[in-house]
C-alpha cells in the first residue's frame, strides 16, 4: 500500500516549506509518495470509531484501551486500524507506540513505576526501549532496569536514537528546506542545520533508513533527515512533445493519489521537459507543472 500524506501549507503551494529554527518537527504532516509500514500503539482511553478519516463519520461503535496496529495514517491525525467490525480509523491524543529499539541516554533521571513514584535513578548508558508515549516532545519511556520494566522521563535532547537501520539506496527529491540531523529524532535545544532547498526541488542519495528517517548524503556531510514533502524516482530529462487528449489535472509533484490537482489542462500539446515513471514534468501557463501519462499520445 502506498501512502502520500499532504502537507498544509500555504507556503508550500508556491513551491517552498519554511523550517523555523528549533522547531519540533517530528510533528510535521507528512506528504512522501513511500511504502507505508504499519506499526503497534496501545491506546490509553476509549476510542471512538470512525469509517473514513472524517470527523463526520463518527460510528456508535467504540474500543477500550487496547493495543492496535496501525495499517495507515491521515494527515489529520487518523489512523485506520483493522478491528471486529472490518478496518476502521480512531484520532487518540495521546497514545503509547511499541519501539522495540535501543537508545543512549545522555543524563542521569529518575526511574518511575506504572504509577508514577519514583523507584531510583538510572545513569546514562544504553538501554533498550520497549515504548515511547506520544504525541512528543517530552515523552516518557517504557525501558529495561534492574527493577524490571520501569519509565522515565528524560526530557528534551536527553534521548540518543542507537537502533537498527536498514540498508537501502534511493534518490529523494525533497521540496523547499529541510532540517538535517545527526540521527533520527535528535532534539536539540538551539537550531538545526538546514540544508535550503533549490528551484522545484533538491535531489538527495539516501542509503539507509530507519522508519521514515532517511540517511543521505548532502554537501554538508551525511545526516538524516524526515522529509515534510519529497518524492522518490530517477528524474529523466526529456525534451518531446505530446498530445493531451482529455481534460487533466495539474500537480505541483507527482504525487496525486486520487486528489482533484491545482489546476485543469485542456486538451491540447504540450512540451515534457522531465520524467519520473509514468509522470511528466510539462510546461504550463502556470510555469512547470507535473501530470500523469494518461490520456496523453506522444507526437
Amino acid at each position: 500500500m502506498i501512502i502520500k500524506r499532504w502537507v498544509i501549507a500555504f507556503c508550500a503551494v508556491v513551491g517552498s516549506i519554511a523550517l523555523w529554527p528549533g522547531r519540533d518537527l517530528s510533528a510535521e504532516v507528512r506528504f512522501l509518495d513511500a511504502p507505508f509500514e504499519p506499526y503497534v500503539i496501545r491506546t490509553l482511553d476509549v476510542q471512538d470509531l470512525y469509517a473514513v478519516d472524517r470527523a463526520d463519520s463518527r460510528t456508535s461503535a467504540k474500543i477500550a484501551p487496547q493495543r492496535v496496529t496501525v495499517l495507515d495514517v491521515s494527515s489529520n491525525g487518523f489512523m485506520k486500524i483493522q478491528t471486529w467490525l472490518g478496518e476502521r480509523w480512531i484520532k487518540p491524543e495521546r497514545y503509547v507506540e511499541w519501539v522495540d529499539e535501543d537508545y543512549r541516554l545522555l543524563r542521569e533521571v529518575p526511574v518511575r513505576d506504572e504509577d508514577g513514584a519514583m523507584v531510583g535513578m538510572i545513569a546514562p548508558q544504553t538501554v533498550h526501549v520497549y515504548e515511547k508515549t506520544m504525541p512528543g516532545p517530552f515523552h516518557e519511556y517504557l525501558i529495561d532496569t534492574w527493577l524490571g520494566r520501569k519509565w522515565i522521563q528524560p526530557g528534551r535532547a536527553s534521548m540518543q536514537w542507537n537502533g537498527r537501520a536498514v540498508r537501502e539506496e534511493r534518490t529523494i527529491h525533497v521540496i523547499g528546506d529541510v532540517a538535517l540531523y545527526e540521527y533520527p529524532e535528535q532534539q536539540l535545544v538551539g537550531a538545526y542545520p538546514v540544508l535550503y532547498g533549490k528551484s522545484y526541488w533538491t535531489t538527495l542519495k539516501s542509503f539507509e533508513r530507519w522508519r521514515d528517517w532517511y540517511h543521505v548524503h548532502t554537501p554538508e556531510g551525511d545526516y538524516w533527515i524526515r522529509p515534510g514533502i519529497a518524492f522518490f524516482g530517477e528524474f529523466q530529462t526529456v525534451n518531446k512533445r505530446v498530445t493531451v487528449t482529455a481534460t487533466k489535472d495539474l500537480y505541483f509533484w507527482p504525487l496525486a493519489e486520487g486528489r482533484t490537482g491545482f489546476a485543469r489542462l485542456a486538451p491540447q500539446t504540450v512540451t515534457v521537459r522531465g520524467q519520473i515513471e509514468n509522470w511528466y514534468f510539462v510546461e504550463t501557463w502556470m510555469g512547470m507543472m507535473w501530470m500523469d501519462n494518461s490520456d496523453v499520445v506522444e507526437n
